[in-house]
Order: C-alpha cells, then structure tokens, then sequence
C-alpha cells in the first residue's frame, strides 16, 4: 500500500491543478479563435465547408511574425453561390492574441 505525507500529496494535487487550469485555458484559447474566424467569414459572407487549426505548418505566415497565442488555421470556404475556395487565416495579434484583439489576417491560395 502507498503512503503519501503531506508534501507529496500537495505536490500531486498542485501538477494536477496545473494540468487542468493549462487545459481550460487552452480550450478557452481554442473557442476564441473559432469565434474570430467565424465572424470574419460571416461578416464577409462566406460559408466555412471546413477549417483545420496549424500548429507547426503556419502556410504563409511567418513564425517571426506570428505569436504563440495567434491562431493559424488553413479553411475551405464557400462564398454564396459559388466555389469553394481556400485560404490561410490568422487571428489575433501577435502580443494580444485572440483574447485582446479581433484582427484577421488572411493569404488566399491560388486557384
């Protein structure tokens, strides 16, 4: 049978704390970008068929110019009536991320 003391425990409790508040904050990060992404395409009139985040393969975007907490996503859209098309967005801004700021940035693949 295990025994654990006090410290040992607390230090058990305190990684699985961190664990968990690093995950809530990375599903938080998670939602903002989708919602950022979602309003540019609504508010240019463009139907999202399909939007997969990049974590390591930033397309056109640089890794200098890009922040940690920027979300890049390479996205499928439909504008009404038409083709679909694809394309490289970035939300956020390099310091303030998806949490402080609203901007996007898009690189349309050519067709």
């Amino acid at each position: 049978m295990l025994a654990f003391a006090g410290p040992e425990l607390a230090l058990i409790f305190g990684l699985v704390a961190v664990a968990a508040a690093a995950r809530l904050m990375f599903k938080s990060w998670q939602s903002q970008a989708r919602a950022r992404l979602s309003e540019w395409a609504e508010r240019n009139g463009f139907e999202i068929v399909r939007a997969e985040p990049r974590f390591r393969s930033l397309g056109p975007f640089s890794s200098w110019t890009t922040g940690r907490s920027q979300a890049v996503y390479f996205v499928n859209l439909r504008p009404p009536g038409g083709v679909v098309r694809s394309c490289w967005v970035r939300c956020g801004t390099r310091f303030g991320g998806v949490w402080f700021s609203d901007k996007v940035d898009v690189e349309w693949e050519e067709s």
